[in-house]
């Protein structure tokens, strides 16, 4: 992946689940940086104020407006990374 486009201060989404009714996309946080094969989600941006990293597998597209993460918002709360991950 091109991670040049992954920006700093960019706000992070997850799709929406079907129950929420709401729009397709949720933002869950915002990038701190791109480190090795992971986004960091910034601590300050995070509802429990801890750092959090998604593999740049789950990225479907980044565009001006943010990062688009392929996972919904259940499936970034179950399976992102709490601690560094290993290089």
């Amino acid at each position: 992946m091109e991670t040049e486009a992954i920006k700093n201060h960019l706000p992070v989404f997850a799709r929406s689940i079907a129950a929420m009714h709401i729009a397709e996309h949720v933002q869950i946080g915002r990038v701190d940086e791109v480190e090795g094969e992971c986004i960091k989600v910034s601590k300050e941006s995070s509802e429990d104020a801890h750092h959090h990293w998604v593999p740049l597998t789950w990225v479907e597209k980044v565009t001006s407006d943010g990062v688009y993460l392929s996972k919904n918002v259940d499936e970034y709360l179950w399976e992102r990374l709490d601690d560094v991950p290993k290089h």
